[in-house]
């Protein structure tokens, strides 16, 4: 055990930090300091710089969403399936409506009312989807609007193209304009198929059904809606001709913080979730991880990226909010000292600045996610995903530096990733955000022995809260819980 002298001793070296140039085991006396003090390796990451505190300023971001609860240890099934948990899902469909229809061709009547009733609407829910019509559509203004705008934005589109009719082939196109996947084309048992989508797969379903028909029905187009809110295959025609396009659409910044978790299959304790909004909104979470390039040249304050919001924030400003102490970035620069670049990938620890004040930040991780070339701007790297193991191993080798293994420090458990690697065009945001979340998990999955408990991505926007959810499933991971609004 160590003497309350000793204790003091390294609580005094603290408070001059890294950034006042002391070295804390130094301070102490000298034979102490040897026989103590870790290598020169292990002092760079064992001790992150604190920042000055600084008195109350009122532009500073006070008053943030609450503490958001952590999630009770509970046990829950192994196989539990997490697509049928949640019901915020949408599925529009896009068919004829009417409950008395005459087939152009065979003059046959059909009731598309009883077809939508009694197939689509409990295949569906049988899979947690929420399913709406286009002529169901009850908001004032442009019809067109809202109806292009479902069928851009909803999880899942299911086609019906009996009677060929030309309104429903139309809106089948912007549909695999828009989506890679998630899109179920269907028709009636022996109606013609239009040459020019003759080679996707299309559904079958009877035109008569008696109870046991329908009852197959059902079940053929749930456990088809359930293969397609995986989204591991392209069933957009044009996807499949065009591989590697890139439709954007403007994403919708996410007002209301929620949190997801998930549990890594081969070790339940680990976790990994996501947190929705704007990344001032996270009071709860150990390291924020920000995004650079190799040069680690944080953001403008002005500019519309985490980094920027970072050094704004993390910085010490007078009444009129301009910066008067560039904490963040200053530390950042004195990390890198004399060098000019480091490998794509690295992490470097800095102090939070401000930030550990407002929003419980212990410590910043910049990762060299990004590198620049003349004339081209920044790229993200090839190995993208390698940014989350050399994150989590930081925040390891943080984890046992001395003053956490003598009990000053307590071990930093959770950590934050922006969606590194999805805005760019040259990539499927989808793609990377499979790999990013396979990344995480296979670190704690293989480092049993890590303090880390949980690692989040930010969805800042709707976008990238579809990229997360849809990437913890292709991932196999154990949905936890519903989100739940802070």
């Amino acid at each position: 055990m160590l003497n309350n002298g000793l204790a003091n001793g390294l609580s005094n070296g603290l408070t001059g930090g890294v950034t006042g140039g002391i070295n804390p085991i130094q301070a102490l006396a000298p034979t102490l300091a040897q026989s103590l003090a870790p290598s020169p390796t292990q002092a760079v990451s064992a001790f992150v710089p604190t920042a000055p505190i600084a008195p109350p300023i009122p532009t500073a971001p006070t008053a943030l969403t609450p503490f958001l609860a952590r999630v009770p240890e509970a046990a829950e099934p192994k196989n539990a399936e997490p697509i049928a948990q949640k019901s915020s899902k949408t599925c529009f469909v896009i068919m004829p409506f009417g409950s008395d229809r005459i087939h152009p061709i065979t003059k046959e009547r059909i009731d598309f009312d009883a077809i939508y009733r009694d197939l689509i609407e409990p295949a569906a829910a049988k899979v947690g989807l929420t399913c709406e019509r286009s002529d169901r559509i009850s908001e004032s203004g442009l019809i067109h609007h809202g109806m292009i705008n479902r069928i851009m934005r909803a999880d899942i589109a299911i086609v019906d193209i009996t009677t060929g009719n030309p309104n429903v082939l139309y809106e089948l196109g912007v549909r695999h304009t828009a989506r890679r996947s998630g899109t179920i084309v269907m028709h009636q048992t022996g109606d013609a198929i239009p040459f020019n989508i003759n080679g996707i797969r299309i559904l079958n379903y009877h035109a008569k059904p008696n109870q046991h028909d329908l009852e197959e029905d059902r079940a053929t187009l749930a456990a088809t809606l359930k293969t397609a809110l995986a989204g591991m295959h392209t069933d957009s025609l044009v996807h499949t001709l065009i591989p590697g396009l890139n439709m954007t659409r403007p994403a919708q910044e996410i007002k209301t913080k929620t949190t997801m978790i998930w549990r890594c299959p081969r070790a339940e304790h680990k976790k990994i979730g996501a947190i929705t909004g704007n990344i001032l909104n996270v009071t709860e979470v150990d390291i924020w991880v920000n995004p650079e390039n190799t040069k680690m040249q944080m953001c403008r304050v002005h500019d519309d990226s985490v980094s920027a919001s970072i050094r704004y924030f993390g910085a010490v400003r007078n009444q009129r909010g301009v910066i008067v102490k560039d904490l963040v970035a200053k530390a950042l620069a004195r990390r890198m000292g004399s060098g000019h670049l480091v490998e794509p990938g690295t992490a470097i620890a800095t102090t939070a600045g401000y930030l550990k004040r407002t929003n419980n930040v212990k410590c910043i991780l910049h990762v060299a996610a990004q590198y620049g070339e003349p004339g081209r701007g920044y790229l993200t790297i090839r190995g993208y995903d390698a940014c989350i193991s050399s994150a989590l191993d930081e925040v390891d080798i943080m984890n046992r530096s001395l003053l956490t293994r003598l009990g000053f420090r307590t071990p930093l458990k959770n950590i934050i990733f922006p969606l590194l690697g999805t805005r760019g065009a040259d990539r499927d945001p989808q793609t990377v955000a499979d790999n990013l979340i396979r990344s995480a998990r296979d670190y704690l999955e293989t480092t049993p022995d890590s303090k880390i408990e949980t690692v989040y991505f930010l969805a800042y926007t709707d976008t990238d809260n579809e990229l997360c959810e849809a990437a913890f499933r292709h991932a196999n991971l154990l949905f936890k819980r519903e989100d739940q609004p802070m």
